[in-house]
């Protein structure tokens, strides 16, 4: 029960791991120096051709509105795609990979953990309504504004998409290429999550307790939930989900912050990872397809 010995994920170890831990580190480096350079160009063409995003105002520290929050995620999305292919590639050159070795060995089951994923994900979130939502206004959550506001149906859309972007741009170097590099130096499931976790939540620059613990608790439900299916899409579903009721019913992505944070805040998260744990164990023992993950040690 300790070491990742399951068929759906194929040999981490490697020769060398402190070496190809520096190679790596710099081939990251390199490239993502030239995602960074592509994203200032893809600013440069936005501006030409008049397209509403990438655009540099909306990088800057400037309270956005539910009627600019498109731009402003849409920027990010290019962003976060961008160093995501960055830190795969790097990774995949180093380590001699597939991408489909490093995201989904599990094969195409990936889609049916992805749309299982988003279920229980929105199951899970009951938990944390009952603390966000307590006393709050309907009228005053980010998507009733912005349906008052008349774009509403705008703000729905860019959300589900830009969103899903960025939850799957942060899972493929937590989830897919970190975690791997980390497999290479061992396969001990908790010591994996604890250290994904970690790295994960200092990722973000905040170290305020309460919002770096619900980061780490959450970063170690991911990196659990990949090694237990094999795939990055239940994690991405889960992250997904997650961030979309925030920006839909607490505040806007780009109005979000750490302050204010209370500890309370941290029981609701707590609550939606063992939720989300309880629910992937259940349906283990329930659904077909899940079935097989009952013989795994992970």
């Amino acid at each position: 029960m300790n070491k990742v010995e399951n068929f759906r994920w194929p040999e981490a170890t490697t020769t060398k791991p402190l070496f190809r831990l520096l190679l790596v580190s710099l081939a990251i480096g390199a490239t993502t120096i030239a995602a960074v350079f592509l994203f200032a160009v893809s600013i440069g063409l936005a501006q030409v051709t008049g397209a509403a995003f990438p655009t540099v105002a909306a990088l800057e520290d400037v309270p956005g509105t539910v009627g600019t929050e498109y731009a402003i995620q849409g920027t990010h999305a290019v962003l976060f795609a961008l160093v995501a292919l960055a830190v795969l590639v790097a990774t995949m050159i180093v380590y001699q990979r597939r991408a489909s070795s490093l995201l989904a060995p599990s094969g195409s089951i990936w889609i049916f953990y992805g749309a299982m994923g988003v279920l229980i994900a929105v199951v899970a979130q009951g938990v944390p309504s009952i603390y966000w939502l307590a006393g709050e206004k309907v009228g005053d959550m980010p998507l009733f504004r912005a349906l008052s506001t008349g774009v509403g149906i705008r703000y729905l859309l860019s959300n589900a998409l830009f969103l899903l972007v960025m939850a799957a741009a942060e899972e493929i170097v937590f989830r897919g290429a970190l975690l791997h590099v980390s497999r290479t130096f061992t396969e001990r499931v908790w010591m994996l999550c604890i250290f994904n976790g970690l790295l994960f939540s200092a990722a973000h620059s905040s170290f305020d307790p309460v919002p770096f613990l619900a980061r780490f608790a959450s970063g170690m439900l991911w990196a659990w939930l990949t090694l237990r299916t094999g795939s990055i899409a239940f994690a991405v579903a889960s992250h997904w989900v997650g961030n979309l009721y925030i920006s839909l019913f607490v505040t806007p992505v780009s109005l979000a912050s750490d302050e204010g944070s209370t500890w309370f805040d941290l029981l609701a998260e707590l609550s939606t990872v063992a939720l989300t744990v309880g629910l992937l164990l259940l349906v283990i023992h329930r659904v077909g397809p899940f079935r097989a993950l009952k013989h795994s040690t992970v």
